[in-house]
């Protein structure tokens, strides 16, 4: 069981996503974007350091997204949190330009993949 920070504003995903790693026992916290993370973090109601992995659509649509939030508030702070990208395009540039060697990116069209993803990001067995 991992606890899962999910940033997804896309209610099918949400929903799909949420069901199926309940059926792992996962505990998930949703947000709509990265912005309502931070703001309840800054209150003191979540740390970044309490999840085992992230799981994030690359693009939001936010004032941040999941790219610019992985590259600001993980990468450059030097935490090392897995991250996990859901996206609809093709991301090998994009990804790139994050300076991660292996990223872990699952097109939105394998989420039934997701578990195996987590568990070998995890390595999990």
């Amino acid at each position: 069981m991992a606890k899962i920070l999910y940033f997804q504003d896309e209610k099918y995903f949400v929903d799909h996503t949420k069901e199926m790693l309940w059926r792992y026992h996962h505990k998930v916290d949703h947000y709509e974007t990265p912005t309502q993370f931070l703001e309840r973090q800054k209150e003191g109601k979540v740390n970044l350091s309490n999840y085992d992995i992230l799981i994030t659509d690359l693009f939001l649509a936010s004032e941040i997204d999941g790219m610019e939030f992985v590259k600001e508030h993980i990468l450059n702070k030097g935490l090392k949190l897995p991250v996990l990208f859901l996206t609809d395009l093709n991301p090998a540039n994009i990804i790139d330009e994050l300076g991660i060697k292996e990223p872990n990116v699952l097109p939105k069209m394998y989420i039934g993949e997701l578990e195996d993803k987590i568990r070998e990001t995890l390595k999990i067995s």
